[in-house]
């Protein structure tokens, strides 16, 4: 059995992350589990973790991150803090033997040195994207770099992963998920 987790703290990401999540709850051989934290669990971004619940993973947990201070550098810093112990905790309780990632926000990174620091190898989809003028540049390439496989949506992507020195037979083409969502539901109502 292999334990698999992944970790989502907004809603765009696990809509995203759902068609492949959904197949890896649904094997046989895997033990998935979903860790839920940021903008899921606060009702000022419309409390997406009742979505979630009703996807019906059988390993979710829940962990509030969103902390409210004066600044919201203050804000991230804290929360980082506090979810990457969360996250050891549950690597370290539920022997998980693969971190999956998407994106560059925060709550991945944490994730993602958690990860690298216990010697969990880390699957990082999206890498290679460009958000000039954000932390979630940094963050990305960070998670980048401490990633073992990396699934991403274009050859430049490809090319931007290469030049940080990410070996290439580690990279994948494959395209976005959202592809995914638009086979299972809008192509399915509308004829082109």
């Amino acid at each position: 059995m292999i334990n698999i987790l992944s970790v989502t703290g907004y809603r765009s990401e696990y809509d995203l992350l759902y068609p492949l999540i959904k197949k890896l709850n649904n094997k046989k051989e895997i033990s998935f589990h979903l860790f839920c934290c940021g903008s899921h669990l606060d009702k000022n971004f419309g409390n997406t973790i009742n979505e979630i619940k009703k996807d019906k993973f059988s390993n979710v947990y829940k962990f509030k991150t969103i902390k409210k201070n004066n600044s919201k550098n203050i804000e991230i810093l804290n929360s980082h803090k506090i979810l990457s112990n969360k996250i050891s905790q549950v690597i370290i309780k539920k022997k998980i033997d693969v971190l999956i990632l998407l994106g560059d926000r925060f709550e991945a990174h944490a994730s993602a040195l958690a990860a690298y620091i216990l010697k969990v190898p880390i699957v990082h989809i999206s890498g290679g994207d460009t958000s000039l003028g954000s932390m979630d540049e940094f963050f990305r390439n960070s998670i980048s770099l401490m990633s073992d496989k990396h699934f991403v949506k274009t050859k430049k992507h490809k090319l931007k992963l290469t030049r940080l020195g990410i070996n290439q037979k580690d990279i994948f083409i494959t395209g976005s998920l959202s592809n995914e969502n638009f086979k299972e539901n809008f192509s399915k109502s509308y004829i082109f």
